[in-house]
């Protein structure tokens, strides 16, 4: 019997399913051969720069946990700043797996929350680590506020470093608006909630309609919770923030049933 993902794939197969992931975040899936996934950035990062004096303010504040919140970020730690500060007695928090993996493959463990979320974060700080430490945020310049919100509340010692910048890629717009007006794509992963924006702000500008078939698939709940605050009231498949996760389950929808 097929199940309702089943015809949902059924409906959109043979066409192309948008990913929205910035180009510096980009691997072509290798092991997903069968799915046909476009890879059209709506966003693009760029690495701050890391001198002497950042590194100096990070030893002089000499936290006890390092929270990061991208992989993306993960990388630049690794490649610029944990050399420089290495300490065994640091903790460390990723806000999901892919950050978790980025800082294993450097050596380094780190707590990562059931809920790959902010919220995920300060629930582990509360239940596994406690307050009575000095934590740095590492992250991008469009960072969730509600950790500092959370640590000014509970008047916690922290710090932030913001490491890499992220951007609209204004590249992509004609791309998405002519794929969307003429093409009939079958659905698109959005990888974040800025990338969410800026897709629904396009095709309000544009005046572009979704086709009924469409599928929406989110990488994790704020990116959910961002679609639908665009007053989308279609069908969202959420992941568990993490982009090869998504792509294994569109692949076992996919497999799942029949494929016509």
């Amino acid at each position: 019997m097929r199940t309702e993902e089943n015809r949902d794939m059924e409906k959109i197969a043979g066409r192309p399913i948008i990913s929205t992931r910035p180009q510096e975040k980009w691997t072509a899936p290798h092991n997903i051969d069968s799915l046909n996934i476009v890879n059209i950035p709506l966003t693009k990062l760029a690495i701050r720069k890391i001198g002497a004096p950042d590194i100096d303010s990070i030893k002089n504040f000499s936290p006890d946990v390092i929270i990061l919140t991208s992989s993306f970020g993960a990388s630049i730690f690794l490649d610029f700043i944990w050399r420089q500060i290495k300490r065994s007695e640091i903790k460390f928090i990723s806000i999901g797996q892919s950050t978790a993996n980025t800082l294993r493959e450097g050596g380094i463990e780190s707590f990562t929350p059931e809920n790959k979320s902010t919220e995920g974060i300060i629930e582990i700080i509360k239940e596994k680590i406690g307050m009575n430490k000095r934590f740095l945020i590492l992250r991008s310049n469009r960072g969730n506020t509600m950790i500092n919100e959370f640590f000014n509340s509970n008047e916690v010692e922290f710090g932030e470093k913001i490491l890499y910048d992220i951007y609209q890629e204004l590249d992509s717009v004609p791309i998405i608006i002519e794929l969307f007006r003429y093409k009939n794509p079958g659905g698109i992963i959005l990888t974040s909630s800025m990338e969410a924006e800026i897709f629904f702000n396009i095709l309000r500008e544009e005046n572009i309609g979704f086709p009924h078939d469409f599928l929406i698939f989110a990488i994790g709940r704020p990116t959910s919770e961002k679609i639908r605050s665009f007053g989308y009231r279609g069908k969202i498949i959420t992941g568990d923030s993490n982009f090869e996760g998504i792509l294994k389950k569109i692949e076992e929808m996919k497999n799942s049933g029949e494929w016509i």
